[in-house]
C-alpha cells in the first residue's frame, strides 16, 4: 500500500469536512479525486471547512481574499492556489508577493503544497 497522501489529504480535507472551490479551473473537482469519507463539496453559497481560492494574479488576490475568507466556517482552512513560476500561465503573483500582501491585511502564510505542474497552494491563517 502506498504511503503517499492524496491531494485532498495534503490540503487537509479530513473526513466529514466540507470543501468549497472558488475560481477553480474547469475540471478541477474531478482532478481532485474522491474526497475522504463523509466529506462533501459545499455550494457556492455555503460556508466550508476548507476553501480553495484560485487566483491568476495579484488583482484577483486583492479583490477576492476577503470574500474567500468569509466563506470559511470558524476555524476553517484557507488555501490560496496560484500559478507556479514554471507554469505556462504568466502571472505577477508568487509565494512571496502573496505573503507580503497578506500580512498587510492581517493574514500570514503557514504551509505550502504542490497541487500539480501548474498550481501551488499556500495555506493562510489570520494573525
Amino acid at each position: 500500500m502506498s504511503s503517499e497522501k492524496s491531494l485532498p489529504e495534503r490540503l487537509q480535507v479530513k473526513p466529514g469536512r466540507t470543501l468549497r472551490l472558488i475560481n477553480a479551473p474547469e475540471g478541477f473537482a474531478s482532478f481532485l479525486g474522491p474526497l475522504p469519507e463523509r466529506s462533501k463539496m459545499a455550494s457556492k453559497f455555503d460556508k466550508a471547512d476548507v476553501v480553495l481560492f484560485f487566483v491568476k494574479n495579484m488583482e484577483w488576490l486583492k479583490t477576492g481574499l476577503s470574500a474567500a475568507a468569509d466563506a470559511l466556517t470558524p476555524g476553517g482552512i484557507l488555501w490560496v492556489i496560484y500559478p507556479k513560476l514554471t507554469s505556462a500561465l504568466r502571472s505577477d503573483i508568487s509565494r512571496d508577493s502573496i505573503w507580503k500582501y497578506a500580512e498587510t491585511i492581517g493574514w500570514t502564510g503557514v504551509a505550502m503544497v504542490s497541487v500539480d505542474e501548474t498550481w501551488s497552494a499556500f495555506r493562510m491563517k489570520r494573525l
